[in-house]
């Protein structure tokens, strides 16, 4: 097995990056054609992405020697509990048959791109190649996005109504929209927001927002392609409106700055506190408990600064959360308990709320502890010293900027190309740790 996995003519490093990049986004596509959408549905998501990165992993040059070493690291030991944990939440369920398939669409490729990730040989290339890859795909919908804010703005169809859609082979092109709605003057103007091929608004932004912090840990190696490709990723987070892609940014810009100042680890310990607060917030602020009243009616009015929709989701998951804190109620099923039968219409927009209403407290804690440790892993570093820790930093940045950033959104613990995103790039942390400890050796 050893042989055939570390065959002498294995994929490059690069390559393997480069494609794990497209293969985490390209199956999560969809395009609309006359007002019918083509994209793949969940299982064939799931079943496209496992073979392809399978097919992947066995012609990579995976260090299955060093396999022993990642398990043995303390990321990874917090990692297995909180898959295990989530596993055995099955066990007391309500509905087991449910959290099992649950745990096979998100635990079980977790598993798989964090060890694949964990146990690469040049982690310095496969993150290089993996950022070319990501950023790559994401420009494409950019400029999708682009044609539709061209057409929105050139195009007027009957009765004055502007769709942003394009005509191509007799064909009608359009893509997933959204509204961002401001005040201004005592008049509500509404801006178009953009999802390119992604399956809405906030994928393209979210996606840009990262490929801007990740474009930044590799800007000397590709200068021109950079200044590109960084240039479509701002595109990209304007179009999309998405004001979780503006959370991103505006944590991981300032923590690289931050970090550089005063000890990297408070300004961790300042945004983890920060992050779980906010949700907390949100609710205590929807439920009448907490009052804003120092602030003037105009920005109270902004939809872009309230959380309008989610707001109320999060507080009526705060009360499922309340009745299940001790055990969880079962991996997966969330929205399925606090919602009920609106569970396919509504989702709970906290990962860390999600987490303890299925996983309970002892679920939240590991899931955190893996996160933060990765974080300060890949902190620890001066950033000065070489490209190797430079890019370390930026590693760090990203998993911090997406820690605040889901603390009001859920896709880290759910079949989803962020979550595929969040664990290779766990798994990278881990592989540059473990390159480290054997280079000492």
């Amino acid at each position: 097995m050893n042989r055939f996995v570390e065959k002498r003519y294995a994929l490059p490093d690069i390559w393997f990056g480069v494609l794990f990049g497209a293969l985490a986004l390209v199956p999560f596509m969809r395009v609309r054609i006359n007002y019918s959408f083509f994209e793949l549905s969940g299982a064939s998501q799931f079943v496209v992405f496992v073979v392809g990165f399978v097919a992947l992993s066995l012609a990579a040059k995976l260090n299955i020697s060093s396999l022993t070493t990642v398990l043995r690291d303390r990321v990874t030991i917090f990692f297995g509990m909180w898959c295990a944990y989530a596993i055995a939440s099955a066990l007391w369920a309500e509905e087991p048959t449910l959290v099992l398939k649950r745990v096979v669409l998100a635990i079980f490729p977790a598993i798989l791109v964090f060890l694949a990730a964990a146990l690469v040989k040049q982690p310095e290339k496969v993150i290089r190649g993996f950022i070319l890859g990501l950023a790559c795909i994401t420009a494409i919908c950019v400029v999708y996005a682009a044609v539709g804010l061209l057409a929105d703005l050139l195009i007027t169809y009957p009765g004055g109504r502007r769709r942003g859609t394009i005509y191509f082979f007799g064909l009608e092109f359009a893509q997933s929209f959204g509204q961002r709605l401001f005040w201004i003057n005592g008049e509500l103007v509404k801006l178009q927001r953009f999802s390119g091929f992604f399956p809405n608004p906030n994928g393209l932004g979210i996606t840009s927002g990262v490929c801007i912090l990740l474009l930044s840990a590799i800007r000397r190696d590709v200068p021109t392609l950079f200044r590109i490709l960084f240039g479509m990723m701002i595109v990209g987070v304007i179009l999309s409106g998405s004001r979780t892609a503006l959370i991103i940014l505006l944590t991981g810009c300032l923590y690289l700055f931050l970090s550089r100042k005063i000890n990297y680890r408070f300004v961790v310990a300042v945004a983890v506190l920060g992050a779980l607060a906010f949700p907390v917030m949100i609710v205590l602020l929807k439920g009448g408990v907490l009052q804003l009243s120092f602030l003037p009616n105009w920005v109270l009015e902004q939809e872009a600064l309230i959380a309008t929709i989610r707001g109320p989701y999060l507080v009526d998951a705060s009360h499922a959360a309340l009745t299940h804190w001790l055990f969880g109620a079962g991996f997966g099923i969330g929205a399925e308990v606090a919602f009920g039968q609106k569970a396919n219409e509504m989702a709970v927009h906290s990962v860390f709320l999600n987490a303890i209403i299925e996983t309970g407290v002892l679920g939240l804690i590991l899931l955190s502890a893996v996160w933060i440790m990765s974080i300060v892993v890949a902190g620890d570093n001066d950033h000065r010293r070489s490209q190797r820790d430079s890019v370390m930093g930026y590693l760090s940045a990203v998993l911090l900027s997406l820690f605040v950033a889901q603390s009001v959104d859920l896709s880290v613990t759910r079949f989803h190309y962020v979550h595929l995103m969040f664990f290779f790039i766990l798994g990278l942390v881990a592989s540059f740790k473990r390159t480290e400890l054997e280079m000492r050796v």
